[in-house]
């Protein structure tokens, strides 16, 4: 459960420094998405993303031929604050030195906006200045923290929303070693 903004973009600029990532992404549909997302693993660097013209050629065709795409030119991205404020979750540009995934994956946790997904392909990135990247012992602790806070705000929005309270969400920690396939999120609701 994310925005997944994929389409529509051009391309973008994002710099890590002081605990900070900083920069923007450019969309045909939304202008410039600015970004202000607090971290603690990438020391510095500064990446640029820019998705092949060919694909923005088709997504420019795709709007005039579907009167603005799936979701009407208007209304892609309706709702999405054009200032990101929160937490960088995972992020790798596919040809650095962390190994998350490899192509361009870029989650963070905006303040306004939930759980936020941008997966690209790793040849849209130019690496800019290298990434220097610092993993305290309890990253992926945070990292799992981030999005157990967003899904507690899913529970209390379903729970505003609906007036029926959300019993708990569950998800088993497999043994080490164990099947991995064998993982299940449970959902208990009152009503």
């Amino acid at each position: 459960m994310a925005w997944r903004p994929y389409e529509y973009l051009i391309g973008g600029e994002l710099e890590f420094l002081k605990g900070m990532v900083r920069g923007y992404a450019y969309y045909l549909t939304a202008g410039v998405i600015r970004f202000k997302l607090k971290q603690n693993y990438i020391l510095s660097g500064k990446v640029k993303f820019e998705k092949p013209f060919e694909k923005i050629v088709q997504d420019i065709q795709s709007m005039i031929s579907e009167g603005g795409g799936r979701m009407g030119r208007k209304d892609y991205l309706k709702g999405f604050n054009t200032v990101q404020k929160g937490e960088l979750g995972d992020f790798t540009t596919g040809k650095d030195d962390n190994k998350y995934a490899d192509y361009f994956y870029f989650e963070w946790y905006s303040d306004s906006n939930g759980r936020v997904v941008y997966e690209g392909e790793s040849g849209e990135v130019e690496i800019i200045e290298p990434l220097v990247f610092c993993f305290p012992d309890d990253h992926r602790d945070n990292q799992q923290g981030l999005m157990g806070n967003f899904l507690g705000g899913v529970c209390a929005s379903f729970t505003e929303q609906t007036k029926k309270p959300m019993i708990g969400i569950q998800f088993p920690i497999p043994e080490k070693g164990g099947d991995e396939d064998d993982r299940s999120c449970e959902v208990a609701q009152n009503g």
